[in-house]
């Protein structure tokens, strides 16, 4: 018998068992961590960004996704919308940002939903991008640079930057911008996303 701290009497145990309880635990461990993974502190901190140009540190709203279309449908748009989503269609104007064609022509199948945030006195205006992760990890590099790029060309014309998130809220994309620096040029854009094994970092 085993005496322990608390007073208990314990059983001793053989070698064996507590090497068979000791890998249990590690495997309980290895399979939380997999089923759930640790996202970043903030959003996109697992991409490494070299330059200046830096994507929103915000996570992505997951609850604004799950909201009914009652709350993001085709409404008047007369008053600044602080968010809008895939479903919002302006009554009264153009919706701007308007993704529905690029949608459309490069990721039919791969954008699940977006959120586009118009800037305010405390952000900079973004889209957040919420991608299918079994249909991206299926994508070479070659071919995500070309939907990040595609989607922030269009994106850039608006005024605003890109961010793509698998439905989890892991950050796996970023395309930037620096508007305050544009002038009669295209303003610079750092591209940044992941790719199995490695992450790349691009300034355009």
């Amino acid at each position: 018998m085993y005496q322990s701290t608390l007073g208990f009497q314990l059983p001793l145990m053989p070698r064996s068992s507590l090497r068979t309880i000791s890998l249990l635990v590690s495997l309980g461990a290895m399979l939380t961590t997999a089923v759930f993974p640790v996202l970043a502190e903030t959003a996109c901190d697992e991409l490494p960004i070299k330059g200046s140009v830096q994507p929103a540190k915000s996570p992505l709203e997951i609850e604004m996704l799950a909201r009914s279309a009652e709350e993001f449908g085709p409404r008047p748009c007369a008053q600044t919308l602080t968010v809008l989503r895939s479903d919002t269609i302006c009554l009264d104007r153009l919706t701007v940002p308007s993704l529905w064609w690029t949608k459309v022509q490069f990721a039919e199948k791969l954008v699940q939903d977006w959120l586009a945030y118009p800037a305010s006195s405390v952000r900079s205006a973004r889209i957040d991008l919420v991608v299918q992760n079994a249909s991206w990890r299926q994508l070479t590099y070659v071919d995500r640079y070309k939907f990040l790029t595609q989607f922030g060309t269009v994106a850039r014309q608006y005024g605003y930057n890109v961010r793509v998130f698998n439905s989890q809220g892991r950050c796996l994309a970023a395309y930037t911008c620096d508007f305050s620096a544009a002038t009669d040029t295209a303003p610079r854009c750092e591209v940044s996303l992941t790719t199995p094994g490695v992450v790349v970092t691009q300034t355009r």
